[in-house]
């Protein structure tokens, strides 16, 4: 049964992959993706802002000019809680799981007293979730291997607490982070799939004064189109190439747990194909031709696909 379901859902992805490229890049220069941001101006009290951060830790974006950060110049009040959302409505974020958002970010706050953290709601802002105990992955009663997806990279754990209990980033970042968020979402359900998906970014201060910056948020990317993923988890190797450096400059090495053949793409942030590598246990690749900015590599073997982020300075 769970095979035949299983093929069910490879079918419906093979179906939408014409179509199942998603893209959405925010780097808060760019203001034709602005209107993807919605900050919570109802609540006279929300300190987010865009532009150019002048703050004592958050001196500048990591994109110049701009960012999105709990105000760009003064420090975070007391018992404040600000938000921003960004909405997906297009059903090509969830045929083409696994998806993953990708943002850098600072954060300087009162240790486990204030704090940032994500909620998503699936049904246009009636119910949120913490983002770490996003449950519509196991909506699925024949998918008992997604209960170890949404996949964290940098992100709070349920132990990472702020004031209150709620987990979040809190304390100090020492500098930029990059945090990866991938879910592979279930496809082939019934009314699957919803409306929209929205992710809010929450800021909550206490009472007690800090004179800190809060935090910075930018270079939120939104991707999702490599159907074949789906294989990815059910494979052994899921995410045990390594990809290095990265970033990168002129060159990167593609580091496999075990020797055997692959077939490499490499695409562009719009999920355009810019270069297919075979290779036969670990190989280099010559980057120095490609522009600078985000890339992606579809790593594909006999034991999966795995997709891996590459940044090229």
């Amino acid at each position: 049964m769970k095979k035949t379901l299983l093929l069910s859902a490879i079918l419906i992805c093979l179906a939408f992959i014409s179509k199942s490229q998603y893209s959405l890049f925010i780097n808060f220069e760019d203001t034709t993706t602005l209107k993807f941001v919605k900050i919570d101006t109802a609540n006279h009290n929300n300190i987010w802002q865009i532009g150019k951060p002048l703050k004592t830790v958050f001196a500048a974006a990591h994109s110049a000019p701009n960012a999105i950060a709990t105000d760009t110049i003064l420090p975070y009040p007391v018992n404040n809680h600000s938000s921003f959302i960004i909405t997906i409505k297009s059903h090509d974020w969830f045929f083409g799981s696994p998806s993953s958002l990708y943002f850098y970010h600072q954060y300087n706050t009162d240790a486990a007293k204030d704090g940032g953290y994500i909620d998503v709601s699936y049904d246009g802002g009636a119910k949120w979730q913490n983002i770490i105990f996003d449950t519509i992955l196991t909506s699925c009663p024949m998918y008992p291997y997604v209960d170890s997806l949404p996949s964290f990279n940098n992100l709070y754990t349920a132990t990472d607490t702020m004031a209150g209990g709620i987990p979040a980033f809190s304390g100090n970042s020492n500098g930029w982070i990059e945090t990866e968020i991938t879910w592979l979402f279930c496809l082939g359900v019934k009314s699957w799939p919803p409306d929209s998906a929205m992710y809010r970014f929450n800021f909550v201060s206490d009472s007690a004064q800090s004179n800190k910056d809060g935090w910075m948020i930018d270079d939120i990317y939104f991707t999702s189109g490599v159907c074949g993923g789906i294989g990815q988890h059910y494979s052994h190797a899921y995410n045990q190439t390594r990809v290095f450096p990265n970033p990168a400059t002129d060159k990167i090495s593609v580091i496999f747990s075990e020797n055997q053949l692959s077939t490499i793409k490499i695409l562009n942030i719009q999920g355009q194909l810019i270069k297919t590598i075979k290779a036969s246990g670990n190989t280099t690749i010559d980057i120095s031709s490609l522009a600078k900015g985000i890339y992606f590599l579809e790593i594909m073997t006999d034991n999966g696909v795995e997709v891996k982020k590459v940044i090229k300075e």
